[in-house]
């Protein structure tokens, strides 16, 4: 499942719940159960708040569900912080809990996603991170790394600031406001098409120009069963997070930008 936007562990079982029912509109809380090898009476105890979880328990479905190594570490967590018979424990729970803040997506609305749907917006607020860039990214700069003309990063640098994703220090260093930017379901269609449009462009440009070991080349043409289709896309977003997870949080050093498009679509007409 997608990063949570709440902090309540049972919230996030009954999320996880909803979304397979939603994939498979036969699946049952008994299912879900059995999938987490939880008593039925139990689990619907512990959803309802009259009971809770041990941490080995919420290991346990944690691995169980699938959830990548640290939202199993934030639910646990949160199990702890609330169950643990351990003042101390649940006082450094707490406490841990204070980092995966940055776990929480900012999800811009469709006024302000207008104003930047550009793809070099984004870009501008990855080059932020890079070792390089820290100490001051100036137009001239970006334009230079994007290939994009100087007033249109100045231009660009205006706009992220004044939707509030992007902040200019004293002396003059751009930061961005937040570790990771999304689109909620609330911006039209049209301006993510136009936005993915740009994307697919800009990959083109990189088949054409960009050496084979600066890029990953790889596609799958498959039979498929359309009733399948919402289990497949929850597939694909938590392909997205586990990789952003691993390569876009990392505390690692970074010098340099990329992109990872990953599509689904049909080739053939209705049968």
């Amino acid at each position: 499942m997608e990063w949570p936007q709440h902090n309540n562990y049972r919230k996030i079982l009954q999320d996880e719940f909803e979304q397979r029912c939603q994939r498979n509109p036969s699946y049952s809380l008994r299912a879900f159960s059995r999938d987490i090898k939880l008593p039925a009476p139990r689990l619907s105890e512990i959803l309802r708040g009259k009971q809770g979880l041990s941490i080995k328990a919420a290991e346990n479905i944690a691995n169980r569900i699938g959830f990548s190594i640290t939202l199993k570490s934030f639910f646990c967590d949160l199990v702890e912080s609330e169950h643990s018979r351990s003042q101390l424990k649940r006082k450094i729970a707490l406490a841990r809990l204070k980092k995966y803040q940055h776990m929480q997506l900012n999800m811009l609305d469709h006024d302000r996603f207008k104003i930047i749907s550009e793809w070099y917006h984004f870009a501008i607020l990855e080059l932020t991170y890079l070792d390089e860039l820290q100490r001051k990214l100036t137009p001239t700069m970006i334009a230079h790394y994007l290939s994009i003309h100087p007033k249109v990063a100045e231009a660009a640098l205006k706009r992220l600031v004044t939707v509030g994703l992007l902040e200019v220090s004293t002396e003059g260093q751009m930061i961005a406001k937040e570790d990771f930017t999304g689109v909620n379901k609330g911006a039209s269609f049209e301006l993510r098409k136009k936005y993915h449009q740009q994307i697919l462009e800009k990959a083109l440009e990189a088949l054409s120009f960009q050496r084979q070991e600066d890029m990953s080349l790889s596609s799958i043409t498959l039979a498929f069963k359309k009733e399948n289709l919402a289990e497949a896309k929850a597939v694909i977003k938590k392909f997205r997070r586990d990789f952003l997870e691993k390569f876009g949080h990392s505390s690692e050093s970074k010098d340099s930008v990329y992109n990872i498009v990953v599509q689904l679509f049909k080739l053939t007409k209705d049968l």
